[in-house]
């Protein structure tokens, strides 16, 4: 057999407990009965997304024929040159060095590559200065049957390069391609792997590197495989191994390092929940409610037959008393029991009293401190979905039912008594639930909800805090690690709900059980998650930085955490430049791409060479600090939008005033970041370059993404009738915007689905960002005379390539930034185009998700991961320029999710503080107290 063109893309971290879902995709040549394409996928579990990890071309080799091409194209060849074979007896005086394999494991041990048992096939090593020979041998309890050739054979072949590396290098090298692998001969007994290490330029394969060089970016070898007797059984030709840093493979193998032991809570946006496609008039919830029926508390104030929505304690209570108002949970109870009723679903409420009563058919009341009373519901009811527990919202203090206008009861204006009762409806009364449900096994396919408000701090939003109610999620946790058939999950809110966004809460309670810890600030959704905890001084030095003028610079390529604002001066604009103060970024895949460092070659053609010289942002949103000469259309304190501007994230950045356009009044700085890029782009590649009319058909590729996102809207504008591509966790959020023809972003079946949904005619245009086999397939998609736009960046085809497949095809290639170089009016003339139909909302910002200055890194792995939808917007401090307050711009909440950072404080010890310990006399609470008394706590 011959393998050829081998591309690993994405590493695969396995795990000695956890098993890895793995889909192998074999796509037969039309023109070769033996040769196939290969394609192997892995699923995220959590997510369900499918990653591509390699791809490449696999035949069976006959005495005559051989398969030599791409993937893209395998074509039948002579096969390739036969090895000689190998002198086991010359052994000796070819090689100059014999090491055991030991110091060889040992060194990748310290680079982080600990090789299992049945990975450790080497038993001696010979070297040379550009050679190294490998004795291999099947390590004990691994079985050849089944195998061509065993995995961990050709590991420890591959492994033998390691010897012609430096020991003091501090990183592995991983492989990354092969251009060929031959298997010629039956593998069955030990093996001699020669490896010769080629230049870094695979076009001089005669010349030969030094062994013995310094760290490099990658290497190349060529290795045979020879059996006992020297003759040769396999070859891989042109192994191409990339160097990784010991940092970035321990985080991709998930291996602990002592500063990665310390994590803090995050609370990251997510997506609205779809809203369930159609509920079983069987699905009957349990519904807890805070207050009296139908989720208010009325007891002595509604009249018989009238239901009252809430109670207002003003005018009700005397002066000096309190009254007992349950305004915020018993409006949230009576919005969701609507929204139940009026989806189909079924309910049972149960209110708290003094005995166990049915008060109607649908309506029971029982005493929440009495365990009896649980299990004397359950067996009295019939079979339930799910159990909505809103109890422990049930406190005292004086809320009114409005909580925009009065605040949360104040937890420190609680007596000991209400604390106590407060425990009592909230652990007390789930403790007991729980206990009846798992005592009678109650199957819950909708899952335990424990609802709380204000127990989270998220964010920096202004809700009052209710730590009474923390307690609740921490019995929660407990439930869901000993009883996950209850699939427990807590949901905190800020506020009662209305009507809408009380169908919201009804669809999460729907939503798949992937997240168990969940709260809603404002209308978005939040989840928590733990991420690596940065140094207080760090995070400190970092806030003190953000005070002054800044830029955010990389010191390690590959390494998000090394995104660190460090100081700038500011420079005068130049004749025809402005100087903007920054107040909202707008993040794009290739700033991603810079920090991975994956755009090396092209940096270095705008003569940057040195990473601390790398610059991050391409668009922005602020305010004109200062105005060069000769430009008369901006004055200091105009808010503005700038596209093309190579290294604003930072306070200031200067920029051609061709590139600035004022900021529609509409819009927030936030929202108007996600407009330059993303717009620019999707209007020229439409409007100018495909020339897209009304009616025809357009294939948007990565229709969830920010171009994605633009275009839809720039085709729907021009009447055009779309098809877009997005993984499909995605897909809600595309029909959301109107786009009737959804398909997988992560199958080659969008061509077929294509030409079956237009008679086989094709769509006219087709806007491209994805790279590989996608390409002819998005070819194959389009009518005749179509038009093909490219916008991706790497692994792009030529015109020539595109007309030896299509040559009807009108290809258009481009790069907005070169467009920006060389006709700097053409960016002009599209921001004063696109303005006006943002103004009158013929075109909206994208959907956005924010994240402020000090989570930089957060930001960029959420791009790099593509987990959002729209587009990621970094938001800047206020500098104290005087153009800091000139421009007021309102902000509708509706689009904008936030990921906000509340500033760390180091923790000082205080003698004449009090500290509560729980759990303080075990190990864990005796040591803490050992500690707090070390620090000088009484």
């Amino acid at each position: 057999m011959q393998i050829q063109s081998v591309a690993i893309q994405q590493p695969m971290a396995l795990s000695g407990h956890q098993s890895k879902t793995v889909q192998v995709v074999l796509k037969p040549q039309a023109d070769s009965p033996i040769a196939y394409q290969f394609e192997i996928f892995s699923l995220d579990e959590q997510t369900s997304v499918w990653t591509r990890h390699a791809v490449g071309s696999v035949a069976a080799l006959t005495s005559t024929m051989a398969v030599t091409a791409a993937p893209e194209r395998a074509e039948l060849a002579e096969p390739p040159q036969p090895t000689a074979s190998l002198d086991p007896s010359l052994i000796k005086t070819q090689y100059n060095e014999t090491l055991p394999s030991a110091q060889l494991y040992q060194r990748f041990r310290r680079q982080s590559m600990d090789y299992g048992a049945s990975f450790r096939g080497i038993r001696q090593l010979h070297r040379s200065e550009t050679q190294a020979l490998g004795e291999i041998a099947l390590p004990d309890g691994v079985v050849l049957s089944g195998y061509c050739l065993h995995p961990a054979l050709l590991d420890a072949c591959f492994q033998v390069l390691g010897v012609l590396v430096s020991p003091e290098e501090n990183a592995a090298y991983l492989p990354v391609s092969i251009e060929q692998l031959s298997v010629t001969g039956t593998i069955s007994g030990p093996l001699w792997s020669r490896v010769e290490l080629l230049t870094d330029n695979p076009a001089t394969d005669s010349a030969r590197a030094s062994s013995r060089q310094t760290s490099r970016r990658q290497l190349i070898a060529n290795i045979a495989v020879f059996d006992a007797d020297g003759q040769p059984v396999a070859e891989i030709q042109k192994l191409t191994l990339k160097r990784v840093p010991q940092k970035v493979l321990q985080r991709v193998l998930q291996q602990e390092s002592p500063e990665d032991w310390l994590y803090r809570l995050d609370w990251q946006p997510l997506s609205l929940p779809p809203a369930p496609e159609s509920l079983s008039g069987q699905d009957h919830w349990l519904v807890f409610c805070a207050g009296g029926a139908d989720g208010v508390q009325t007891d002595g104030v509604q009249a018989d037959g009238v239901q009252t929505d809430g109670v207002q304690a003003d005018g009700v209570q005397a002066d000096g008393a309190q009254a007992e108002v349950m305004g915020t949970a018993a409006l949230t109870d009576h919005h969701l029991l609507s929204a139940m009723r009026t989806a189909g679903a079924t309910y049972t409420q149960i209110t708290m009293g003094k005995c166990f009563e049915e008060i109607s058919e649908t309506h029971f009341q029982i005493d929440p401190t009495n365990p009896i009373h649980y299990a004397q519901l359950l067996a009295t009811l019939p079979p339930i979905h799910g159990v909505v527990h809103s109890w422990g919202t049930a406190v005292s203090g004086a809320a009114a039912s409005n909580p925009a206008s009065n605040p949360a009861p104040n937890p420190a204006a609680l007596s000991a008594t209400e604390l106590q009762q407060s425990q009592q409806y909230g652990c007390g009364s789930v403790l007991h639930l729980t206990q009846a449900l798992t005592t009678g096994a109650t199957p819950l396919p909708g899952g335990l909800w424990l609802l709380t408000h204000g127990a989270c701090a998220v964010g920096n939003t202004a809700l009052a805090l209710q730590p009474q109610q923390g307690s609740l999620w921490g019995l929660g946790r407990v439930i869901a690690l000993e009883h996950p058939e209850l699939n427990c999950r807590c949901l905190d809110l800020d506020g009662d709900l209305d009507g809408v966004s009380a169908k919201t809460l009804l669809s999460e309670l729907y939503s798949p059980a992937e997240n168990n810890q969940l709260a809603y600030r404002n209308g978005q959704r939040f989840a928590a998650r733990l991420v690596r905890f940065q140094d207080s001084l760090l995070a400190s030095e970092t806030m003190a930085s953000l005070k002054s003028p800044f830029k955010v610079r990389l010191s390690e390529y590959g390494v998000l955490e090394k995104l660190q604002p460090i100081p700038m001066t500011r420079q005068l604009p130049q004749p025809g430049e402005v100087e903007i103060e920054v107040r909202a970024v707008g993040l794009n895949f290739r700033d991603v791409l810079n920090a991975l460092g994956m755009l090396k070659a092209f940096t270095a053609e705008m003569g940057i060479t040195d990473i601390q010289d790398l610059p991050f942002g391409g668009e922005c949103a602020g305010v004109i600090a200062a105005v060069g000469e000769g430009v008369s259309r901006f004055q200091v304190g105009d808010a503005v939008i700038a596209a093309q501007t190579i290294g604003s994230l930072s306070s200031f950045v200067n920029v051609p005033a061709d590139f600035v356009v004022p900021q529609p009044a509409n819009l927030s700085f936030e929202e108007a970041a996600t407009i330059p890029t993303a717009f620019l782009t999707a209007y020229y590649a439409l409007k100018e370059r495909a020339q897209l009319k009304p009616q025809e058909k357009v294939l948007i590729q990565s229709a969830a993404g920010g171009v994605g996102q633009a275009a839809l809207q720039v085709a729907q504008w021009i009447g055009a009738d779309v098809w877009g591509t997005a993984s499909q966790p995605k897909w809600a959020a595309l029909r959301e915007m109107g786009v009737k023809h959804v398909l997988d972003s992560r199958s080659l079946a969008f061509s077929e689905q294509i030409l079956a949904d237009t008679d086989h005619q094709g769509v006219d245009v087709v806007l491209n960002s994805l790279n590989g086999e996608y390409i002819p397939h998005s070819l194959a998609a389009l009518a005749a005379n179509g038009r093909f736009v490219e916008i991706g960046k790497l692994g792009i085809w030529s015109a020539e390539q595109v007309a030896q497949q299509r040559p009807d095809v009108g290809y258009e290639p481009f790069d907005m930034l070169d467009i920006s170089l060389t006709n700097p009016q053409t960016i002009r003339r599209l921001l004063e185009t696109l303005m006006p139909l943002f103004e009158q909302a013929q075109l909206k910002p994208l959907n956005v998700v924010v994240y402020p200055i000090e989570q930089v890194s957060d930001a960029f792995r959420l791009m790099a991961q593509a987990k959002h939808i729209g587009k990621v917007v970094i938001s800047m401090p206020h500098a104290t320029s005087a153009a800091a307050d000139k421009a007021v711009i309102s902000r509708p909440q509706a689009s904008i999710s936030r990921a906000q950072a509340s500033p760390q404080k180091p923790f000082k010890v205080s003698g004449e503080g009090t500290y509560l310990i729980t759990g303080g006399l075990g190990a864990l609470g005796l040591q803490v107290s050992q500690w707090l008394i070390g620090q000088g706590a009484k």
